[in-house]
């Protein structure tokens, strides 16, 4: 809704200009800024003078019709005369940049540092499968190390050296993984996985003695 004020005391009834084919009033409009408003009068006069007097008071600025109003059934050249212009001085305001929208970002979730298992051998004599008080102090310092931590799981693979025949070793091979994994499950250790390998897979030379007694052995690993 536009509501008229006067725009000089001297004038009356909101009149800011008038003359024998126009009058021109001073509103104010919702958002506070200058807007105006011509009237034309008279059998011959329209649009053009309307036009032209908003022209005069707008100046060197351009006019940009807010609103042009035509009596009942006036009309010339086909487009509708109007009488009353309302209209404002200048170009448009420039529309309010558009506030981007925020972006959701989610956290990246950092997946927990995997412990890496821990790792013992111990070894045996020739064609036995019997822990040693050294390997059985192997064992014991490696459950030392998780003693404060479950152990999801533990595997140990037995081997033997490359003297003797395969129907021997392999057995013997996993006789040996399978007393490592006893001692361990006697202390609180399961899920196990026991292999025998034979003389597969050898660490050391087969050749001297010392290279076929660190292949006597098992490995253990355990998965905190």
């Amino acid at each position: 809704m536009w509501l008229i004020v006067a725009s000089l005391a001297a004038l009356t009834a909101c009149t800011s200009a008038s003359g024998p084919t126009f009058n021109a009033y001073t509103l104010t409009g919702a958002d506070g800024a200058p807007t105006y408003q011509v009237t034309c009068h008279g059998l011959l006069e329209g649009r053009s003078v309307c036009e032209q007097q908003a022209q005069q008071i707008c100046g060197d600025q351009a006019v940009r019709v807010v609103e042009a109003i035509a009596g009942l059934g006036q009309t010339r050249g086909g487009e509708a005369d109007a009488r009353i212009l309302t209209f404002q001085c200048g170009a448009a305001p420039a529309p309010a940049p558009i506030a981007a929208a925020a972006v959701l970002v989610e956290p990246q979730q950092t997946p927990a540092p995997q412990a890496a298992p821990l790792t013992a051998t111990v070894h045996f004599a020739t064609n036995q499968a019997t822990l040693s008080d050294e390997a059985r102090s192997r064992l014991d310092a490696l459950l030392e190390q998780v003693r404060s931590a479950p152990v999801s799981g533990a595997r140990i693979d037995g081997y033997t050296d490359s003297t003797g025949p395969l129907r021997i070793n392999q057995p013997l091979s996993t006789a040996r993984a399978q007393a490592a994994a006893r001692y361990l499950r006697e202390r609180g250790v399961r899920t196990l996985q026991v292999r025998g390998h034979g003389p597969h897979d050898p660490v050391a030379d087969n050749r001297t003695r010392s290279g076929r007694a660190q292949n006597r052995r098992a490995d253990v690993e355990l998965r905190p």
